[in-house]
């Protein structure tokens, strides 16, 4: 084989250690806020998203549209000048 064949490594018999349920990652109703021009603003308005094991969620926008804004969310954090307003993750 050549250096530029290459195969990627077989990971179908990897099985989840201590892991029960297929529920991921559940987040309802998130409203975020950021303040500017001495007010605050709703910029992301009640997302709902909800992630199963396996499964991959991908998030596309223009620059500005609060995708890294509902990342750093869905850990429990607020980016300086923002504020989770609302929701259950």
């Amino acid at each position: 084989m050549s250096s530029s064949e290459l195969t990627p490594p077989d990971h179908s018999s990897l099985q989840p250690v201590g892991r029960t349920g297929s529920l991921l990652l559940e987040m309802r109703n998130i409203r975020i806020e950021g303040f500017s021009d001495e007010r605050w603003h709703k910029i992301i308005k009640g997302v709902n998203v909800i992630l199963n094991r396996g499964e991959i969620l991908g998030l596309i926008g223009e620059s500005g549209a609060g995708k890294s804004t509902l990342g750093l969310a869905a850990m429990g954090f607020a980016r300086p000048g923002c504020r989770i307003t609302s929701g259950e993750i």
